[in-house]
């Protein structure tokens, strides 16, 4: 890719795993719930020693799953 001067950008390195933190940071998702879903095996993780690296694309995979308010709404609105 280049800017509007010519020179070429390069992209930084793919964030391919997050440590439970970075999981909780970018999602929003508490770390106890995170770990959960990872014993579950509802979302894909590998471990390095202790740390528990979670897969980036699974991780992205559940967050796409989950209800968007508005489908909340619509539930809710339903059953009443």
């Amino acid at each position: 890719m280049k800017t509007r001067s010519g020179a070429q950008v390069t992209a930084g390195p793919v964030q391919i795993s997050y440590n439970v933190r970075q999981a909780a940071e970018a999602t929003g998702i508490a770390e106890y719930t995170l770990r959960k879903l990872v014993r579950e095996c509802k979302i894909a993780a590998r471990y390095h020693g202790a740390s528990i690296l979670i897969d980036a694309k699974s991780l992205e995979r559940y967050y796409q799953s989950l209800p968007s308010e508005r489908q909340v709404e619509r539930e809710c609105a339903a059953n009443t």
